[in-house]
C-alpha cells in the first residue's frame, strides 16, 4: 500500500500445529512460500514503508521479546525485511503479549497487540 506508506505481510509458522485442525485454526499455506520471499523484499525496499504490520514479529523481536531463539521461515525474512529498512513503526501479532517497545540501534517502535487488542494509527 505504497500510497498510504503501510506494508502489509501475512504468516506465520505455528508451534502449535499438532494441535490444531486444518481448516478450523490451521489453514494451509500458513506461511509464505520462500519462492515468494524475493518479490516482496523487492517491493518492501523499494517503497520504503513508515509502517510495517506483519502476523509474526521479525526474529530480534521474537528472541528479546518472548525468549524465541528458534527461527521460523516467517520471523528470518522479516529479519531481512528489517535489516533492509527500518521502519517507524512495526505492528505484530501471534504473540499474544502486548508489548510497545523499541530496541537499542533499531530506531523501530515495536507493537505486538495481543488477541482482540487494538491500535489506532
Amino acid at each position: 500500500m505504497p500510497e498510504s506508506e503501510i506494508f502489509c505481510i501475512r504468516g506465520a509458522y505455528s508451534t502449535n500445529f499438532k494441535s490444531l485442525k486444518l481448516g478450523i485454526d490451521l489453514f494451509e499455506n500458513e506461511e509464505i512460500h520462500f519462492s515468494k520471499w524475493d518479490n516482496i523484499l523487492k517491493v518492501f525496499s523499494e517503497t520504503r514503508p513508515k509502517i510495517v504490520i506483519t502476523h509474526e514479529a521479525p526474529h530480534i523481536c521474537r528472541d528479546i521479546f518472548y525468549n524465541i531463539n528458534r527461527y521460523s521461515l516467517t520471523s528470518h525474512m522479516l529479519q531481512e525485511f528489517l535489516e533492509t529498512h527500518r521502519p517507524d513503526l512495526w505492528i505484530f501479532g501471534h504473540h499474544h503479549k502486548s508489548i510497545d517497545r523499541t530496541i537499542p540501534g533499531y530506531r523501530t517502535r515495536f507493537i505486538c497487540l495481543k488477541e482482540f487488542e487494538t491500535f489506532k494509527i
